[in-house]
């Protein structure tokens, strides 16, 4: 208080003049009794609690509870008063500013209205496109080209992405999660000779049916059995394999083929192929009389997207697994290696651009370890049951998985 000396007050131990105590003295040496009743009160200080003649102060109206004032006490105006009900807006895990939830709550003039960027709906991550599964030999370095022994491996594919990696999930299939089918396992056969005139489906066959793979059905308007050295029993021939097929003229493109076939070479051809059937797996091998004409992948690649987006309008959960083909030697009269390589480095690319996690696009190696003098036939280009045996392996490893 202000008229408080403190330094003469502790030399005599005397009160203060002015103060109450003094006063109080001096009334009591003249009189004897006590004779002051006011001086409880320090300047600048709040009176004591009225007597209970004076009325109780009353709550402000920002403070005032609605209705009829109580009969008991009010609580003083300093004292908040605490809304027991909870804020409009909900409090989240860990509050602005690293306030918890076991913290106090805070007073409402701390409490700050949100602001719309508080509110608003924060971005989310969005998912990235699959990627392309690749499956294929496990050694990359036994591929060759013209049948030369120790030839290096196909190059890597677009975006440096490994042509022949490890199959994922270890070498039996691929990191593809499958719809499950009603029934049996619709599985196409599609392609060109390779595919109708070899053994490559007998043996796939006889594989799944060797692992206890039974529940599958392969489909296709072809019924031919395609193979001379071995047919396993109950071997199912349905398949899409069309000899001297060039896939290019799916798009209208590219020369018509020589051979007198039961097809148009043109883009109605997928309609006949795919209006009456809903595979759920293809096998597709195709683009080699492609290959051989000269065609590179500008031509090829728009043939291939024309197979898949009419195969997704009859199952939208049809798994493709592509693949890239085996080499060819027929003549000299082209560089057929070159061409096949670089069809087949821009795969990956065109699969990673069209693969969906309800319809996946998954690249098959069927290139790396291929032997053209060791794997084909005499006229360069079909595969000999060696041949065969490698091409129906690796659809097996493939697949398997799935089934």
């Amino acid at each position: 208080m202000t008229d408080f000396d403190s330094s003469s007050r502790s030399r005599s131990n005397l009160p203060a003049p002015g103060s109450c105590l003094g006063l109080l003295a001096l009334t009591l040496a003249s009189h004897g009794a006590l004779g002051l009743t006011g001086c409880g009160a320090k300047r600048g200080e709040p009176e004591a609690a009225p007597s209970a003649a004076t009325p109780a102060a009353q709550p402000s109206l920002a403070t005032r509870p609605s209705g009829p004032s109580p009969s008991a006490p009010t609580p003083a105006a300093s004292t908040p008063i605490v809304n027991p009900s909870p804020p409009a807006t909900s409090v989240s895990a860990t509050a602005p500013g690293g306030a918890k939830p076991s913290d106090p709550p805070a007073s409402p003039s701390d409490l700050v209205s949100p602001t719309a960027a508080d509110t608003a709906p924060q971005p989310q991550p969005q998912p990235q496109p699959p990627q392309p599964s690749q499956v294929g030999p496990a050694d990359p370095g036994a591929s060759s080209a013209g049948g030369s022994a120790g030839a290096p491996s196909l190059p890597a594919g677009a975006g440096g992405a490994p042509v022949n990696p490890e199959p994922a999930g270890g070498a039996g299939g691929t990191a593809v999660t499958p719809v499950m089918p009603a029934g049996p396992w619709k599985i196409m056969p599609l392609g060109d000779s390779t595919t109708a005139a070899t053994c490559v489906r007998a043996r796939l066959w006889k594989k799944l049916q060797d692992a206890g793979k039974t529940n599958i059905d392969f489909v296709g308007t072809e019924k031919d059995v395609g193979c001379s050295d071995m047919v396993p029993t109950g071997f199912d021939s349905d398949n899409e394999g069309h000899s001297c097929y060039i896939v290019t003229n799916l798009t209208d493109q590219g020369n018509k083929p020589t051979c007198n076939l039961d097809y148009k070479s043109d883009s109605s051809d997928l309609a006949l192929w795919f209006d009456m059937q809903a595979p759920d797996i293809v096998l597709m091998h195709f683009g080699t009389n492609d290959a051989w004409n000269g065609y590179g992948p500008d031509m090829i690649l728009p043939a291939y997207q024309a197979i898949l987006d009419k195969l997704r309008t009859r199952n939208p959960n049809v798994q493709m697994f592509v693949a890239q083909i085996i080499p060819l030697h027929p003549d000299d009269g082209k560089d057929y290696d070159g061409i096949v390589r670089t069809l087949n480095e821009a795969i990956p690319d065109w699969a990673a651009q069209n693969s969906t996690d309800a319809s996946p696009v998954v690249v098959v190696d069927q290139f790396t370890g291929y032997e053209i003098s060791t794997d084909n036939q005499s006229d360069g280009v079909h595969p000999n049951p060696t041949g065969s045996e490698k091409i129906a392996q690796h659809w097996f490893d493939a697949i398997s998985t799935l089934l």
